[in-house]
């Protein structure tokens, strides 16, 4: 069986979605977790590399063939300020990336926050809040029956993630 998985990155609490191939639309099949506890380390490096093994692990544990599984990480959006956080998730997108094809043999692709989210709500007001647009995700998942186990959005932004890749792949997907 094929899978979509979908990353939402963080330094703290990194969001994994998994989605089957014969998704049919329904909380019923989704598997969300969050990757908690995220190491700290004195040395970026070394916490980078064991975050990006957790997430490798809960990946190969809750997806059979991997041959058929694509991966699809949230590109990191950058504003001004922050500049430290975003060199930080940069670097961690990077381990994450080297693990998964290292250990598993999967490639990664890019989803923008922004399309993931146009594809599950339609077209955005200008001007509606970060918080006030990932609040609007995670009700609408809520409402397809989506069980989420953290508090936050880090699930189902991984899941909006996965969602915007079966879209563009041409497969059934929650949205507009």
């Amino acid at each position: 069986m094929a899978y979509i998985v979908g990353l939402d990155l963080s330094l703290r609490a990194p969001g994994v979605a998994i989605l089957p191939n014969q998704w049919d639309l329904s909380g019923d099949a989704v598997f969300t977790c969050v990757v908690k506890d995220a190491p700290k380390s004195s040395c970026r490096g070394e916490r980078y590399t064991k975050i990006a093994g957790r997430i490798v692990t809960v990946i190969a544990a809750n997806v059979g063939a991997l041959t058929s599984t694509r991966v699809f990480i949230e590109a990191a959006a950058f504003s001004r300020g922050h500049q430290s956080a975003h060199l930080e998730l940069a670097e961690l997108g990077g381990a994450v990336r080297s693990a998964l094809w290292k250990e598993l043999g999967l490639r990664t692709e890019d989803i923008t926050a922004s399309h993931a989210r146009a594809v599950l709500l339609g077209k955005i007001p200008r001007g509606t809040s970060s918080a006030m647009q990932k609040a609007r995700v995670r009700e609408a998942f809520e409402r397809a029956g989506a069980v989420f186990t953290a508090k936050g959005f880090d699930e189902s932004d991984a899941l909006a993630i996965a969602n915007a890749a079966r879209a563009d792949l041409g497969w059934a997907a929650l949205g507009c």
